[in-house]
């Protein structure tokens, strides 16, 4: 189970990030927003690295609270910021 909370916060934060885009955020000046758009405006991007962001820490947390050590909880610091 702890191994895969890492990759399915990742996949929510995804997933999450892309229901964003396409149909809760307001299209302002320009087309209706699409999932070819998503891929072509380069907001792929965006949403990894705001997943990855996220993985990290819940990897980090937990690692964090396993060792209960200084070094863990640096990287945990670290990966919130």
């Amino acid at each position: 189970m702890k191994r895969c909370l890492s990759p399915a916060v990742f996949a929510i934060v995804f997933a999450i990030h892309i229901i964003y885009l396409l149909k809760i955020k307001e299209p302002g000046c320009g087309p209706a927003p699409s999932l070819s758009g998503y891929l072509a405006n380069g907001d792929i991007f965006l949403g990894f690295a705001y997943a990855f962001g996220a993985a990290f820490s819940v990897w980090s947390f937990q690692r964090f609270w396993a060792c209960r050590s200084a070094f863990s909880a640096a990287g945990a610091a670290g990966g919130t910021c």
